[in-house]
């Protein structure tokens, strides 16, 4: 081979024998081509890998799949004084993103914020139709996910 390839960190950007950069994790790498004729010619290139942007919200009630991004919105139903939990899943998973909950009507369903990220939805008052609880990415992306809630009246 006439050129040797090095990075300054593999754990940011590997580099293979031809040249061929693949990305890691987000931070900065910087590659190195020597010449292998003896002359001791070298070039570098900064590598500056970004964390990718949010493609996917999966929203998940336990361990059940209840919405995900592009798919469509189901319904759950939730009795008055009940409580559900969801967790959203963002992909790829190392885009590091979180989410911003958000209600169609907190006077029917509110929703708490806990330490893990997850939204607990409290069945305020029985209400006719659904309303929608929705994930949103905070990088930007504009990726949702939505679920539908309706609240109906406890049973006696």
């Amino acid at each position: 081979d006439a050129v040797s390839w090095k990075t300054s960190s593999a754990a940011i950007a590997t580099v293979d024998a031809t040249g061929l950069v693949t990305a890691v994790r987000a931070g900065i790498a910087t590659i190195t081509a020597s010449a292998n004729d003896g002359s001791g010619k070298t070039a570098q290139v900064r590598v500056q890998v970004a964390r990718p942007r949010v493609t996917t919200i999966e929203l998940k009630q336990g361990a059940t799949s209840v919405g995900m991004t592009g798919q469509a919105v189901k319904t759950l139903d939730l009795a008055v004084g009940k409580s559900l939990t969801l967790r959203a899943i963002v992909g790829p998973e190392f885009s590091l993103s979180g989410v911003k909950w958000t209600t169609s009507s907190a006077t029917v369903a509110p929703i708490t914020l806990n330490l893990d990220g997850s939204a607990t939805i409290t069945g305020n008052k029985a209400y006719g139709a659904a309303i929608t609880i929705t994930a949103t990415a905070l990088d930007g992306s504009g990726k949702t996910a939505s679920v539908r809630v309706r609240v109906v009246a406890a049973a006696p």
